[in-house]
């Protein structure tokens, strides 16, 4: 005689579907995530080279750029971009 599932036995096959979808939906805030990181990290390096290579900067203005975007990282690649890139 086969035997009958429990009341919560039950609930856990009928939310199996619910669980996969959060599943999925983990999956792709993760990769949003990921791509973000990455985008983030490629301008904090783009704005790091900038601050180096700019010959608008005098030296010390291009130590204390630097400074800045290095500790805030994408912060300060954003303060820098809006305030200190186009300089001049």
């Amino acid at each position: 005689m086969p035997r009958r599932l429990a009341p919560a036995l039950r609930n856990n096959v009928v939310t199996s579907d619910h669980t996969m979808f959060v599943g999925l939906f983990g999956i792709l805030l993760a990769l949003i995530g990921l791509v973000l990181t990455v985008l983030l990290f490629a301008f904090w390096i783009w704005m790091l080279v900038d601050v180096i290579t700019s010959k608008r900067l005098s030296d010390t203005e291009k130590i204390l750029w630097f400074v800045v975007v290095f500790f805030l990282h994408a912060l300060g690649g954003l303060i820098y971009f809006v305030a200190g890139r186009n300089k001049g």
